[in-house]
């Protein structure tokens, strides 16, 4: 502490609370939000006045801060004034002393009219866990990699070492449990060892020992003794072995911090800025038994970009192919002979360093490779089989063997494979193979494998397979997501499917369609048309010359083609929007339109004449015709400035390039067409042409829906272009109609196109590509282009619409339960030619699939709740229509009555991922809530409004009996019923229950009660009388402290759950009911209007928290019990070997905690402020930490990794000094040094440093630190230390506690310095005092407002 600040005056507002003129703050708090730009601070009054939040920031001059031991130079800080807001209730203290748990949001609140719940809390966390904190890995869910999978890791329990135990000292060294994460990537970065998840990201498995930086880590895998399995190093200048506690450091110094390392044979290879003039190498030997430190070497190095931050040592390979085996050179790859440390640049070039006998050879090679990525090269690995790395573009593979050929060895003066006077690569065949293989994130420095990195060669769990209904392989868009064309090419008689490299602007074939037509035959109109989850190709397809065109979805090898022929033969622009497919031929030559198929997807697809056309083109109105056009669909994003909102368009460009627009109606009619009156084309690097044929087409639609990318290609080989969105087009400039004499270009109206890349000649074609790609083209650089195979990776997320399986469960902070693991399932469409309504075999819900796991209806998906509270889409419903009303049913033990229901408009259908089969009968109305019970389906609409509706469908099963509805006015609650369960009377209920006068509901046999929850949290109840409900209904007062919509009802068996804005809550059984509680339309049970509070709490439904969960969704689904274990999760805190205690549960005690003494009581206890009553309520008491005489202040939390520890001030007995002491609920650990103050009664701890005083502000007092109270040997700075005293007549009597705050890029004490560390406390006439802390932690000064 450096100086202390007292400010000159504070403004009190006192909301609710009881003016007093002076207080005892002897309790202080600090929530400070994730980001850092909230600090929250509060201040409880020991003589009951209240919670005081202190409004920041706070402005202090630096002439304000008092410094020194001579306290008449001290003085206030004029025209200063602080802002204090009463914010809350806070019962009396004494000899007390206040902590939070931190980073949560602000926990407290005015109390409203409302009475507040005497019920015992339902305590929930309300933000995430600190960002610092490490999560154990979760297992991987599929992703849109190429051609291979990540394997599973799995996860470790994550630990920490305690404060006690020394650092550097010889320690026993756990092996690395390779068994844990076989064939799974790990990577170091900063101080923690992490994952690599199936997204790319890396999640923190466990933090590296110790406080230093660690660099150069590796690890010792080669023996089969898994007791071999180690990791190594460098901490500072020493090399150590470690595991996630301790480390055991090596005899011997590092001749240099290395930022490159790997272990081979017991040989430590470590380098430093390898790439430059200053490059070094060194090794250290028998790193596991006598280890002998070898001189450094200089290895000057050159001809690459940036320093090798990671290599890997390779051998000599066996068994390479003859050509390259009589090759004059070296194979290196996978064998028992000679060394090569083998790194990459940053620029993509492989850099080889041959080794004799651990001495580096003069020369290295650097070897041209075929790299597309970019960034720094981090994480490289060796797995036995390849080589892998990352970096900014993902994850890349380095086939084996990398082939130096003799003229390589020169790499001071030649970069291998790549001719400099040509700009090209050349020997390509001796050229390393680099392949992206999947996401991951940049960063990171030394990467770790545990056996083969091999991915499996299978296709994920979602990956298209051939359906039964269109037996066709789907187009893989995984790999192909470039621009695609259906073409014919200048040598060739038939048509291909080609991709278009952007880096040569030459289309590479994709697969060749001769199976398709005769030689005479025509594909073209062609467009990807999405089922589900895939990709087909589909377009115009005329066989024969003889023969007129249809439409046709085809594969490499076959085709299935639709009945009815298309209006035009040989048709050369189209394009599939939604389940629409649109065509036209020559479409500016003579009076044509555009002609659709509706519903392509569907049973009974609709075929539109050229009768149905709304309007023909004025073929005078722009040059020549328009030869392929893309459908664009606006959402929140205008595209087409028209007056109009939402709507859809065709886009195709005139051979003049004029740009041709049609607008569709709502329900995908072609219903007119502008065309615009000028094009500026911005030709960058391309070749200005004055006309353009645009044959192929192509939209890039961003995931968000807020991008649309159109692409045209000229067949005559000019380039690629990119149309400039939105464009503007007025009302007055539509054309439709056929008498085109009123047809007219639109006045003043301009286009923009850029050039952005070359597209090749081309013929007969039609472009295509896969949607929802970011930008996959660029103009090329001067760099020349690789004409290596190129590596493709797919750019951005697969569509939202896709199905995602479901993830595992990964650990979360929830209160008391964590939720199951559910499975995921494999996903499935229906092909195009299934009936959508006609009778189909439906199959049963797998509700193995999901035992335990709580599903959701959303909007049109299927969706699964995840760890996090998210809801992942699992597979979309069948058909079109919005369904409502969704149930499933599953009491019987035979899984195959596991069925599926829901509303499909006015039907009631049994349903699965692929199909529905709808039962003869039509419903009442379209249900807002629906259960089924016994295999009678329940369902209402608008229930809690006078308009509410009950019916019911009884044998859904075997000839189902459609009641009419009964009409069921309610009141008494805010909002409808979105969703209620079906309840019996309770059985084994508690005796004084099974007394009283009324009905208990829970799980029976008899009785039938429909339950749900309103908005404001009210249990309702309808009672049923053989299916048709009674006229009186319950309305609960109920202990909920959520708030928003009330979805996904389920009852599991045991207890009810649902949703809200709030999270996942659950409802107790039984519900009672009492008697006098039936009259709902007149009383709301168990809550006294007059009081505004609740009563006959005993009978009360009790709601808790168990769990985060998203808002939104409808019909909730369960299979089994949704009980959750009630072991702890993986994370979990448990006492440590070396500080054996329990830390302090920061998931259930996270409003303002107190460690003082009641009224009543002559001992401390540690206490949790309820904000409703203003009381503290005991977590647990300190009877066992000093004797009655004994004292305990000054407390705070310690975070420690990932678990919070209670320290402060503890004085055993009278006759002793006090000490700082970490203790739970039943022991301490103290450390050895007293404090510079007895009793002190001021703390709080910032970092890892211990802050305290004793009555600051009466006597010439400073604040006293303890520096690094989680090292091995902390520092207790004496009173010869401080750097201030503070003057006793700037303010009221004492500051009796404070807290500690941060600043980030939001500052809160507005001084003239930026994140800076702050104490702030308050006097008793309610001043602030704050003391800055110099950068070491130093209390360097304070101020007085």
């Amino acid at each position: 502490p450096e100086s202390y600040a007292v400010l000159d005056g504070t403004t009190v507002d006192w909301g609710n609370g009881t003016e007093v003129s002076k207080g005892e703050f002897g309790a202080a708090f600090a929530y400070q939000s994730l980001d850092g730009e909230t600090n929250d601070l509060k201040f409880a009054d020991n003589e009951g006045a209240g919670l005081f939040r202190l409004e920041l920031p706070l402005v202090i001059g630096n002439d304000c801060w008092n410094t020194g031991t001579d306290v008449t130079q001290h003085a206030v800080c004029p025209g200063t004034t602080a802002n204090l807001v009463w914010v809350g209730l806070s019962e009396k203290a004494e000899s007390n002393d206040g902590m939070n748990c931190p980073y949560q949001e602000d926990p407290t609140a005015v109390p409203t009219t409302a009475a507040p719940s005497t019920a015992e809390p339902s305590y929930k966390p309300t933000t995430l866990v600190p960002t610092s904190m490490p999560v154990a890995a979760e297992t991987y869910k599929p992703t849109r990699e190429p051609t291979e999978v990540p394997p599973t890791p799995q996860p470790t329990v994550i630990s920490t070492y305690a404060p006690t135990v020394a650092e550097t000292a010889p320690a026993d060294v756990a092996r690395f449990n390779c068994t844990a994460y076989d064939g799974a990537l790990l990577r170091i970065e900063d101080r923690d060892l992490t994952l690599r998840m199936a997204d790319g990201s890396f999640e923190a498995v466990w933090e590296l020992p110790g406080d230093d930086d660690v660099k150069g880590v590796a690890l010792h895998t080669e023996s089969e003794d898994e007791d071999e399995t180690r990791l190594y190093g460098a901490f500072g200048d020493k090399l150590c072995e470690f595991d996630e506690e301790a480390k055991r450091c090596l005899d011997g110094t590092l001749e240099f911090e290395p930022d490159a390392a790997t272990i081979v044979d017991w040989t430590y290879y470590y380098g430093k800025d390898l790439g430059t003039s200053e490059g070094k190498l060194a090794f250290v030997e028998d790193v596991d038994d006598g280890p002998d430190f070898s001189d450094s070497y200089d290895f000057p190095m050159a001809h690459f970009n940036g320093t090798l931050r990671s290599f890997v040592l390779l051998r000599e390979a066996e068994d390479v192919d003859e050509d390259i085996e009589d090759m004059d050179g070296d194979a290196i790859g996978s064998g028992d002979d000679g060394e090569y440390l083998v790194g990459v640049s940053d620029d993509g070039k492989v850099v080889v360093i041959k080794l004799d006998d651990g001495e580096p050879e003069e020369n290295y090679a650097v070897l041209h490779a075929s790299y597309d990525g970019e960034g720094p090269v981090t994480a490289m690995v060796f797995d036995g089989d390849a080589v892998y790395f990352t970096s900014e573009s993902g994850l890349y593979k380095i086939d084996l063997p990398i082939v130096v050929a003799e003229w390589c060895w020169d790499g001071e003066d030649v970069v291998c494979y790549y001719n400099e006077d040509k700009q090209e690569p050349e020997d390509e065949d001796y050229m390393p193979q680099i392949t992206y293989v999947g996401p991951a994130d940049a960063g990171g420095t030394s990467g770790l494998v545990c056996g083969s990195l091999t991915f499996e060669q299978t296709q994920p769990s979602y990956a298209p397979t051939p359906e039964a209904g269109l037996a066709l392989e789907p187009f893989d868009c995984t790999v192909n997501f470039h621009p695609v064309q259906v073409m014919k090419t200048d040598d060739e008689d038939y048509y291909s499917v080609m991709q278009l490299d952007p880096a040569s602007g030459e289309y590479e074939e994709v697969y060749d369609l001769e199976h398709l037509i005769t030689d005479d035959g025509h594909v073209n109109a062609v467009d990807l048309w999405l089922d589900g989850d895939k990709y087909y190709v589909a377009g115009s397809v005329r066989a024969d010359d003889d023969e007129d065109s249809k439409l046709c979805f085809f594969d490499s090898e076959d085709k299935v083609c639709l009945e009815e022929d298309l209006e035009e033969t040989k048709a050369n622009a189209g394009c599939i929007l939604n389940d629409n497919f649109y065509y036209a031929k020559d479409l500016g030559e003579g009076e044509r339109s555009v002609y659709w198929v509706e519903g392509i997807g569907s049973s009974e697809p609709v075929f539109h004449s050229k009768d149905d056309a709304e309007f023909v083109v004025d073929e005078n109105l722009y040059e020549k015709s328009v030869l392929d056009f893309v459908g664009i669909t606006e959402n929140e994003m205008e595209f087409i400035d028209d007056g109009e909102e939402e709507r859809s368009y065709l886009v195709g460009l005139g051979q003049g390039f004029e740009v041709v627009v049609i607008r569709l109606e709502d329900d995908g009619t072609p219903e007119s067409y502008a065309v615009l009156d000028g094009t500026t084309v911005d030709w960058g690097n391309g070749t200005e042409v004055s006309k353009g044929e645009f044959g192929a087409a192509f939209a890039y639609q961003s995931l968000d829906g807020e991008t649309n990318d159109l692409k045209f290609a000229d067949n005559e080989g000019a380039g690629l272009f990119r149309l400039e969105l939105p464009l503007v087009i007025g009302n007055d400039c539509w054309n439709t109609g056929t008498d085109v004499t009123q047809h007219a270009v639109c006045p003043g109206t301009t286009a923009n196109l850029v050039w952005v890349g070359l597209s090749e000649k081309a013929e007969s074609n039609d472009g295509m590509n896969c949607p929802y790609q970011e930008d996959p083209t660029a103009v090329p650089t001067t760099a020349a282009p690789s004409t290596a195979e190129p590596s493709y990776k797919p750019t951005t997320l697969v569509p939202t619409s896709m199905p995602v399986a479901a993830e595992t469960y990964k650990p979360t902070r929830e209160p008391t339960e964590v939720p199951p693991t559910p499975q995921p399932t494999v996903i499935s469409t229906y092909a195009p030619t299934v009936a959508e309504t006609a009778p189909a075999d439906v199959a049963r819900f797998n509700c193995t699939a999901y035992d335990g796991a709580l599903l959701r209806i959303e909007d049109r998906d299927l969706t699964l709740r995840m760890a996090d509270g998210s809801f992942e889409a699992v597979w979309e419903l069948p058909g079109d229509d919005d369904v409502k009303g969704v149930a499933l049913h599953t009491e019987s033990e035979d899984e195959d009555e596991t069925r599926l229901y829901g509303a499909f408009g006015d039907k009631l259908c049994e349903f699965d991922e692929e199909a529905k089969r709808c039962l003869d009968g039509t419903l009442e109305f379209e249900p807002d809530a629906a259960t089924i019970v016994d295999w009678t389906y329940y369902y209402g609409k608008d229930l809690g409004t006078s308009e509410g509706k009950l019916a019911f469908v009884e044998d859904v099963d075997d000839g189902p009996d459609f009641s009419d509805s009964y009409d069921f006015p309610m009141a008494h609650f805010n909002g409808t019923l979105r969703s209620f369960v079906l309840l019996r009377e309770a059985e084994d209920v508690d005796e004084d229950i099974e007394d009283m006068d009324g009905d208990a509901i829970g799980s029976g046999d008899d009785g039938e009660y429909l339950v749900g929850v309103s908005d404001d949290g009210k249990v309702v109840v309808i009672k049923l009388d053989d299916g048709e409900p009674e006229e009186n209904y319950a309305v609960l007062h109920a202990s909920y402290d959520g708030e928003g919509p009330v979805t996904a009802m389920v009852f599991d068996g045991d207890a009810v759950y649902f949703t809200s804005e709030s999270g996942l809550y659950k409802i107790d059984l039984p519900i009672v009911v009492a008697e006098w509680c039936w009259d709902g339309e007149d009383v709301v049970c168990y809550y006294n209007e007059d009081k505004q509070e609740p009563e006959d709490e005993d009978y009360m439904p009790q709601i808790t928290y168990v769990g985060p969960a998203d808002a939104g969704g409808t019909s909730g689904l369960v299979c089994g019990s949704l009980t959750f274990e009630q072991t702890q999760p993986s994370y979990a805190p448990t006492p440590e070997a070396g500080l054996a205690l329990e830390p302090f549960d920061c998931t259930v005690n996270f409003h303002p905690v107190q460690v003082m003494k009641t009224d009543d009581e002559d001992y401390y206890s540690v206490m949790q402020l309820d904000p409703a009553s203003g009381e503290y309520e005991e977590v647990y008491d300190l009877e066992h930490l000093i004797t009655d005489d004994g004292h305990v202040n000054a407390v705070d939390l310690w975070l420690d990794g990932d678990k919070y520890y209670v320290a402060g001030s503890v004085r055993a007995d009278d006759d002793e000094d006090s000490k700082l002491c970490f203790f739970d609920s039943e022991d301490k650990v103290c450390l050895e040094e007293d404090l510079e103050e007895t009793k002190a009664n001021a703390g709080c701890i910032l970092n890892d440093n211990f802050y305290y005083a004793k009555d600051l502000g009466e006597g010439e007092r400073s604040v006293y630190w303890v520096e690094g109270i989680g090292s091995s040997e902390p520092v207790f700075h004496s009173k010869d230390d401080a750097e201030f005293v503070v003057d006793e007549n700037l303010y009221e009597k004492s500051v009796l506690d404070f807290v500690g705050i941060t600043e980030n890029e939001m500052e809160f004490i507005d001084d003239g310095e930026e994140e800076r560390s702050y104490l702030v406390g308050l006097g008793q006439g309610f001043e602030v005092v704050v003391i800055r802390l110099e950068d070491d932690g130093t209390p360097e000064s304070y101020a007085v407002l």
